[in-house]
């Protein structure tokens, strides 16, 4: 009886055990193999906890006198992952539905971090590049835009795990709305929908980010790059991503005392280096502290593309009260935040020219590249 018990405990339920009981309909058994493997905590990951809390979860809400059930492991897979969606389960779009809204609610109250919208990527599309070349520009376009604190950018494997579940190729997935039913089921606020052409050595990039809720354009940008591949991937993309969070971001200009003030916004340190910081668009949690002083914290509410500025004063430990220099925090407008720029050579020696425009809905993608394809010409 002992020996018997111990194989039980040490015995593991695969991924692939549950996917063949659940693509096979046998649900009783699926569900038993998962809720045997959570109810062993000492052996279940990080990774093999939130796959089993959402596809139990998915499992339960397909039954009505169990969705009281389902959305308390929902609660508990947003607390390990606030950004977890379903993207990877068989849930109907009426589950996928029901768990977007636990999880809009689940945000709000969580707020800070919690709030950054996620986005996601698609292929470029375009000519004068080879299909693994585009796959390249995208992959390398997904890292830069990893680096951009106003979103969370989602990796292409999601977008691929996403296709194989609705039995679809990429290349059956390239208009908007095939796009947008692959974003809403990511549970994303964002889209980036990108061509590239290449003439010779000058490169067109043409990029619409788009509301998955709306389906509607909130800024088109286009770049023209000239120099080799090479240094359009390590200049070129970097630059493309900065000017994708210029016409996004709300702006905090803050300055500090002491000069060694430690800054945070929403638990997450700020580089010390810098004194104006990009953040999504809302409110915001900024705190400073500095050894020998009082830590200070105050709460800002910023528009897209808006700036407030601010300094944090800091007392000392045991002294005066804090004093603010600069008063109530203000929303004020920048007049460089949008103004495109000419043409110039930057630092590594790529030529290039940025056009924007901020719209509501138009496509101008098309447009764009018809009006540079005939002045090449």
């Amino acid at each position: 009886m002992l020996l018997c018990s111990a194989f039980v405990h040490a015995q593991v339920v695969s991924r692939d055990q549950i996917e063949a009981y659940l693509s096979e309909g046998d649900l009783d058994k699926a569900e038993q193999s998962m809720l045997a493997f959570l109810n062993r905590p000492g052996e279940v990951t990080y990774q093999d906890s939130v796959y089993l809390l959402k596809n139990l979860g998915v499992l339960y809400a397909s039954t009505p006198e169990k969705q009281g059930k389902a959305d308390t492991l929902f609660q508990h897979l947003l607390d390990l992952d606030p950004f977890a969606s379903l993207f990877d389960t068989y849930a109907s779009n009426a589950i996928m539905s029901r768990f977007q809204n636990i999880r809009r609610e689940y945000q709000k109250r969580k707020g800070g971090k919690a709030l950054v919208p996620p986005l996601v990527i698609f292929d470029f599309q375009g000519f004068g590049f080879t299909p693994q070349e585009r796959v390249d520009i995208t992959n390398q376009f997904i890292g830069e835009m990893e680096k951009v604190p106003i979103f969370r950018t989602l990796d292409r494997a999601s977008v691929a795990e996403t296709l194989r579940r609705l039995r679809k190729q990429p290349e059956t997935c390239q208009d908007r709305d095939c796009r947008l039913d692959i974003a809403r089921r990511l549970m994303v606020e964002y889209m980036i929908m990108g061509e590239v052409a290449r003439i010779d050595s000058v490169f067109t990039f043409q990029l619409a980010l788009v509301s998955a809720e709306t389906g509607q354009n909130t800024t088109v940008l286009r770049k023209v790059y000239t120099g080799e591949l090479a240094r359009v991937l390590t200049a070129g993309l970097p630059d493309l991503a900065q000017a994708v969070q210029n016409q996004e971001a709300a702006w905090l200009n803050l300055t500090v005392q002491p000069s060694n003030t430690s800054l945070s916004s929403d638990g997450t340190p700020l580089p010390s280096s810098d004194r104006r910081f990009p953040v999504n668009p809302g409110k915001h949690t900024v705190c400073g502290t500095s050894p020998g002083y009082q830590t200070r914290c105050r709460d800002f509410d910023v528009k897209k593309l808006a700036a407030v500025t601010y300094s944090f004063v800091l007392p000392r430990l045991g002294g005066e009260k804090e004093t603010e220099s600069s008063g109530t925090p203000k929303p004020n407008w920048d007049d460089d935040l949008r103004d495109p720029s000419e043409d110039s050579q930057n630092s590594k020696g790529l030529s290039t020219k940025t056009i924007v425009i901020v719209i509501g809905g138009l496509a101008l993608l098309a447009a764009g590249l018809a009006v540079f394809w005939s002045a090449k010409k």
